[in-house]
């Protein structure tokens, strides 16, 4: 499902309880029929598979302390349809948290208070880059569903569980993906929330390796020599075209 094809309307969240690392979380649903897996919010951001977006950053690095099976992964939206439909959550989530604000927040806050910590879905950082921006996390394999990652080709054919997470940690990677979101995330004592979301499905077109030498002005083009013969990251594999997931 395309995201703006997505009924914002319909959404359904549960009572506030408390997540397995002990903060408050609310479950959310694509609306009130069922609790199932089965019917968490999940769409594609593109409109259409031809139609990547670009990541901002590459792939985020593991830092100590942190979980190294979820890492994050920022990309730029520009889409207009894509961003109105996620506007239109953003503008559901803070309605409903207007209406249950002492459950949400321990106590009744205005309007204008709520509209401050909420985190928008796609934001524009004042950094320099006008574009909106959203954030993702990725799941590495080794977790009990890891994102399934495929390979867009220079031909233009997909090649199914393809991808590396090397190529998200190329610069200038893009990728078609499918998210998922499962519930309304507080921090700070609830001083800040928004809704969380996470990679099911990515096609990467990878991203291009650095050569060391940006930065350098030259009247002609550098030509590069390595003395260690390293793979490249971006190199393709052949991969037996097995869905590892079907069994799951």
């Amino acid at each position: 499902m395309f995201v703006a094809d997505f009924n914002a309307a319909n959404m359904h969240f549960e009572k506030a309880s408390t997540g397995s690392s002990g903060q408050k979380q609310v479950l959310v649903y694509k609306d009130g029929s069922s609790t199932r897996a089965s019917n968490r919010i999940e769409f594609q951001l593109s409109p259409d598979v031809t139609a990547p977006v670009d990541c901002k950053f590459p792939l985020d690095t593991v830092k100590e302390g942190e979980n190294p099976l979820r890492r994050g992964q920022k990309f730029k939206l520009t889409e207009p349809q894509t961003l109105a439909a996620l506007a239109a959550i953003d503008e559901k989530i803070i309605a409903t948290a207007i209406e249950r604000s002492a459950e949400w927040f321990g106590k009744t806050l205005p309007a204008d208070q709520i509209r401050a910590r909420y985190q928008p879905i796609a934001e524009v950082k004042k950094d320099g880059d006008d574009h909106h921006t959203m954030k993702m996390t990725v799941k590495m394999p080794g977790s009990r569903v890891p994102t399934q990652l495929h390979l867009m080709e220079p031909s233009g054919k997909v090649r199914k569980h393809g991808g590396r997470a090397e190529h998200l940690e190329l610069r200038c990677a893009r990728v078609v993906a499918v998210v998922s979101a499962y519930s309304i995330y507080f921090l700070g004592a609830a001083t800040q929330f928004g809704l969380a979301f996470q990679a099911e499905k990515l096609i990467i077109t990878p991203g291009v390796e650095d050569d060391g030498l940006a930065g350098f002005v030259s009247s002609k083009p550098i030509e590069c020599v390595s003395d260690a013969a390293a793979p490249s990251a971006t190199k393709e594999e052949e991969v037996e075209l097995v869905d590892d997931y079907a069994a799951m």
